[in-house]
């Protein structure tokens, strides 16, 4: 398996005279906001709801805000946001990690699946990663 980097995000430094107060991380094809931070030593002076007026004039619709973050969602309510319906739950793991792989696919079997073009692998024991990442290259080498 890869997991490759796209352009689907961007970032930008907040700069104000010359200073960089904090960032903003855009999804432009969406126009969604993924992202707001203004430092500490910053916050309280109107740069928040500034950055969001410039958003907004910029089509920038959407954004997602955590429920604690009372201040966050205080400036984008002053900037016309509204709450909509909450859609998604944080879930943290919990546990170690071996205890969930106790039913681990052998190795013979990913390469079987990286033959069919189909890595199907539910769980992977973590001792068995180097072995599976060998597999890999001899798929890639068929």
């Amino acid at each position: 398996m890869e997991i490759k980097k796209t352009e689907t995000f961007t970032e930008h430094d907040i700069v104000i005279n010359g200073t960089k107060v904090g960032e903003v991380e855009l999804c432009p094809e969406r126009k969604e906001i993924t992202g707001l931070v203004i430092f500490e030593s910053y916050q309280n002076k109107g740069y928040g709801t500034e950055v969001m007026r410039k958003l907004i004039e910029d089509g920038f619709s959407c954004l997602w805000v955590r429920s604690d973050d009372s201040r966050a969602i205080h400036v984008y309510e002053k900037c016309g946001f509204v709450k909509g319906e909450t859609v998604m739950f944080e879930m943290k793991y919990q546990g170690d990690i071996n205890e969930h792989s106790s039913d681990t696919t052998t190795i013979d079997k990913v390469v079987e699946n990286m033959k069919d073009k189909h890595l199907q692998v539910s769980s992977v024991n973590p001792n068995e990663y180097k072995d599976m990442i060998n597999a890999e290259r001899r798929y890639e080498e068929l």
